[in-house]
């Protein structure tokens, strides 16, 4: 103590670090999954997964740099996107020594290679990420400008007055994150940015579309309508927008027109729980009744009515597959295909009885108004759905939530649970102070 000598390295065991590795990698795997899954909502994936995930990057962080060769050098070098991702984030979150490292892999990776980089370095808060990738684009690579786009749009960061102008400079992966981040950026620099992706094919332009609705600007809420309206075979995305647009059924008809489409009608369901009407739900009872779509049409259903399957004797009877849904903590497997597969999950209910039950309780619900778990669909039910609601869900609630607040509202549905919680807590808090009112229209830009 105070004798001026360098201090010690950390002491560690190589098997507790390489351990640490092998459960972030399962964690990793089953929090991908959790993000999107029916079963798990926001708390449950802070508490069971995304704490232990921490740990275990800590436990790295402790050893670092000596485990840069000897563990993430090779990680760096496989395929696995859940290892890129892992190494990106320790080597992101670690000394200078780390961040070349991990850039010698960054510049001119390919395309999946950098989406999971990118996905590990999102994560990373410990550091000032932007400004580690250098967002100049007279400095940096398309795949680093790409890079660093993506983290801007993920960490709700403004990406600066100069990255416009990138829409247009022939590389589709370098306009695709561009157009996502527009939405962070200020109105003149993101219109600009918007209106020129418009022209662009999927899925710079559906990032776009949804840039430009979230940011008011008219021209990208007029194309969105009309690729919806002709049911351009490659609008099934944008269907979510099409049902958050209003409250009528003439602008959600075109949305209810996709049912009759057999490629586009698994997201037309979905975008029925969003839309939220009278007539949505209508639709979900009848669609049940026929056996369509009917797991897709009961979650629709359940989203806009708040009923409880269970509590109310709805479900039908029914055998759970095997392996369906994430095993409990106490079966974790690390070898375990823990894939993410979209509507895993979903319960189906009795159609008989969810008629019976709909014809008791439809009176309830008004035509021409949203509703969300049964009642009036305003800002506090949208931020209690946000905390409390399945995670499959909220990344189309958070959607909404940036549409109708302008783009001051937005919230990341795939960070770190304890920072969506702060963030949804303080907005509560913001709307209590500010009394109750209606969830109000966004109105575009020059309306």
């Amino acid at each position: 103590m105070g004798s001026g000598a360098p201090p010690r390295p950390h002491p560690f065991r190589w098997e507790f670090v390489e351990q640490s590795f092998a459960e972030a990698d399962f964690l990793w795997r089953r929090r991908e999954r959790a993000l999107v899954a029916a079963d798990y909502n926001l708390a449950e994936v802070g508490r069971l997964v995304d704490e232990r995930l921490l740990g275990c990057f800590d436990g790295m962080l402790l050893a670092a740099p000596p485990i840069v060769e000897r563990l993430l050098e090779p990680a760096l070098a496989t395929d696995s996107q859940p290892a890129l991702a892992i190494a990106a984030y320790v080597l992101g979150s670690g000394d200078e020594m780390c961040w070349q490292a991990l850039m010698a892999h960054l510049q001119g990776a390919e395309r999946d290679r950098l989406t999971a980089l990118v996905r590990g370095l999102e994560l990373v808060t410990s550091v000032d990420i932007v400004a580690r990738l250098q967002l100049d684009p007279g400095r940096a690579s398309a795949a680093v400008l790409a890079a660093a786009l993506d983290v801007c749009a993920f960490q709700r960061r403004d990406p600066g007055p100069h990255v416009g102008g990138l829409v247009n400079a022939g590389d589709m992966r370098l306009a695709h994150s561009v157009l996502v981040a527009a939405r962070c950026a200020a109105l003149p620099v993101a219109e600009g940015a918007i209106v020129a992706g418009l022209g662009l094919a999927p899925p710079a332009r559906d990032a776009a579309i949804e840039s430009g609705v979230i940011a008011g600007v008219r021209a990208a809420r007029a194309a969105c309508s009309e690729l919806i309206r002709r049911a351009a075979p490659d609008c099934g995305p944008l269907l979510l927008l099409g049902a958050l647009f209003g409250t009528s059924d003439r602008e959600h008809r075109d949305v209810v027109s996709a049912l009759g489409n057999a490629a586009l009608a698994p997201d037309a369901v979905r975008a029925l729980g969003f839309a939220g009407t009278l007539a949505a739900a209508d639709t979900c009872v009848d669609l049940v009744r026929q056996g369509l779509l009917p797991e897709l049409a009961c979650e629709a259903f359940c989203m806009v009515t708040g009923v409880d399957l269970d509590g109310d004797r709805l479900r039908a009877v029914e055998r759970r597959a095997e392996g369906a849904g994430l095993p409990p903590l106490e079966e974790d497997d690390l070898d375990g295909d823990l894939t993410a597969r979209a509507g895993e999950g979903l319960p189906r209910a009795d159609a008989g009885a969810l008629d019976r039950w709909w014809s008791a309780h439809r009176g309830r619900f008004e035509p021409g108004r949203r509703y969300l778990l049964g009642r009036p669909f305003d800002r506090q039910a949208s931020l209690r759905a946000l905390r409390e609601g399945p995670m499959r869900t909220r990344h189309g609630l958070a959607l909404d939530l940036a549409i109708q607040s302008g783009g001051q509202l937005q919230l990341e549905t795939r960070t770190w649970a304890r920072s969506q919680q702060a963030l949804l807590g303080e907005w509560a808090r913001m709307e209590r102070a500010a009394g109750p009112r209606g969830y109000r229209q966004h109105v575009p830009a020059g309306a």
